[in-house]
């Protein structure tokens, strides 16, 4: 009979093998050397075939493990090539939210504006999965990523992050603006 600890060690080792049983493929990151990636994942624009176009990575990088953070870092582009990259402090807070939407599924929502711009990172959770990125410029939608459904393309932890009532000095709670 297995004990407790050995059952639990079991289940976290089996959470990092594919299905072929092989380890899982490290997921690019734009996470730096002392950063700590709360998420990583593989988007881009999903054409008619369910193929995924233009990917790119996006990331959230925190000065830490766990809440509170002092810094979170949005980097988005190609590994290698940062395109964007958006600082959140305690003096330049990113919005956190979450909400249901259906009884069965939920969204962790990080956003921020740049200038006329919002951006928002999406995690879909409970019977939902995937990671998506929007962007508006006042009401119009500019931009819709999706990372897909297969655990393979993002690794997130806004489930862990504390919306509620936020610990980190970097977020205020507040629902996003816009609906997608």
């Amino acid at each position: 009979m297995m004990s407790h600890s050995r059952i639990a060690a079991f289940l976290i080792a089996i959470c990092f093998l594919t299905p072929s049983g092989l380890p899982a493929a490290e997921l690019p990151s734009h996470c730096r050397t002392g950063e700590f990636g709360v998420l990583n994942a593989q988007v881009g624009k999903i054409d008619a075939k369910g193929h995924k176009t233009a990917v790119k990575t996006v990331s959230l990088c925190a000065d830490r493990a766990k809440e509170p953070f002092q810094r979170l870092v949005y980097r988005y582009g190609r590994v290698g090539n940062v395109e964007m990259e958006v600082t959140a402090t305690p003096t330049s807070k990113f919005v956190v939210f979450d909400r249901y939407t259906t009884p069965r599924s939920g969204e962790v929502i990080v956003g921020f504006r740049k200038g006329d711009y919002a951006y928002y990172v999406v995690e879909a959770i409970g019977m939902a999965s995937g990671v998506f990125v929007y962007v508006y410029k006042g009401d119009r939608k500019l931009a819709e990523l999706k990372s897909g459904f297969d655990p393979d393309f993002f690794k997130s932890d806004l489930i862990m992050l504390n919306v509620d009532k936020p610990t980190s000095p970097v977020f205020v709670r507040q629902a996003p603006k816009h609906h997608w």
